[in-house]
């Protein structure tokens, strides 16, 4: 028999993790909601995410965020943003017509899921939006 010299070729295919399989499909996912919760002032439960148990109506509040007027519109925001459970505490008027201030506790009909913007180098919080739907599972979610 004859040898016959053939030069080597090297084929490789691409690694892709199956995590990024996972996680890159879901680039460019939006969920959509609208900002729904009346007027009040923003307190946020910190290390409480939207997509995880909700705190207790009763727990404190761990950051006083600021004032809320709601915008009315509906909105499409990254599924990878910073959603929160807190509450938008409002002031009231009790059956003899007086008002009253907010108490910094969560009263019923204030709980809220909270989207946060923060700047370029997320360090601070510079707008937020509220709303009353508080089951996040079950918010439409479209591709960008």
């Amino acid at each position: 028999m004859k040898k016959i010299y053939q030069k080597p070729v090297m084929q490789a295919e691409r690694f892709i993790p199956n995590e990024c399989i996972a996680a890159c499909g879901d680039s460019g996912a939006e969920y959509k909601f609208e900002c729904t919760s009346p007027a009040g002032h923003v307190y946020i439960y910190q290390n409480s995410p939207a997509t995880g148990a909700r705190p207790e109506a009763n727990s404190k509040p761990t950051q006083d965020i600021g004032g809320y007027e709601p915008c009315g519109y509906a909105h499409s925001e990254p599924t990878a943003g910073v959603y929160v459970y807190g509450f938008v505490d409002r002031g009231y008027y009790d059956k003899w017509g007086f008002y009253h201030q907010r108490d910094g506790k969560e009263s019923e009909g204030e709980a809220a899921i909270i989207y946060l913007e923060y700047n370029k180098a997320h360090t601070r919080i510079t707008n937020w939006h509220a709303t009353g739907n508080l089951d996040i599972s079950q918010w439409e979610i479209t591709k960008s």
